[in-house]
Parts: structure tokens; C-alpha cells; sequence
């Protein structure tokens, strides 16, 4: 099941600086939508992108949703592949506690100087 990502019509005005929004996004899908198209890709018959603009706290309750919607909560194994964003593995670690097994892959690009 696709989801339709919704973009704002306006941007809000900032109260002051300290009330900046952080742009995140999310690919969701699961293992038997992900199928080989030809003998060198793959490809994910059906996945779900969530993306949203605002506060760390809206984000956790988006994804939260999101989890129990796509049984996140229940799977037997989740694998999770992200950049090293500020405070990133600390919000799917606070997520998925529990006893399902969940794998953090972190992943970092960059130019080393």
C-alpha cells in the first residue's frame, strides 16, 4: 500500500530561531514486495513513504502510527538503514523495544578531509 505524501501549502513562519523544522522521511516496505526485475536489480512492488516537516515529537507520533499500521510492532525481524542524523537511532531505538530482534544498520556518507 502506497501512501500519498502530502506537501504544504505554506510554509510556517518560525517564532524565533530556536523553533527551526527538520525535514525526515521514511521508506517502508517488506521483504516478499521486494522481488528481482532482471538478473542484476530488484525492485519493491509495494512500499509506503512517509515524509514530514515539524518538531522531533511529531515525527515520533507519525512513526509510531506508521509502525503499527505496517505491523512494524509485530515482525519478527526489522532491519533499519539510515544516515547518521542527529538524534536518529535514538528515536528507532526508543520505538522498537521489545523483544522482536531489531537490527540498526547505521550507515554514514561523507567526504573525509
Amino acid at each position: 500500500m502506497e501512501a500519498a505524501i502530502e506537501i504544504p501549502r505554506e510554509v510556517p513562519e518560525l517564532e524565533d530561531e530556536d523553533s527551526w523544522r527538520d525535514v525526515r522521511a521514511l521508506l517502508i516496505f517488506r521483504e516478499e514486495d521486494l522481488v528481482q526485475s532482471s538478473r542484476s536489480r530488484r525492485e519493491i512492488l509495494h512500499r509506503r513513504v512517509v515524509a514530514h516537516v515539524g518538531t522531533k515529537e511529531e515525527w515520533m507520533q507519525l512513526l509510531h502510527m506508521t509502525f503499527y499500521e505496517e505491523g512494524v510492532y509485530t515482525a519478527r525481524e526489522v532491519i533499519i538503514v539510515a544516515d547518521g542524523g542527529q538524534g536518529i537511532w535514538e528515536t528507532f531505538e526508543e520505538l522498537l523495544r521489545g523483544p522482536r530482534s531489531a537490527r540498526l544498520c547505521k550507515f554514514w556518507t561523507g567526504t573525509m578531509r
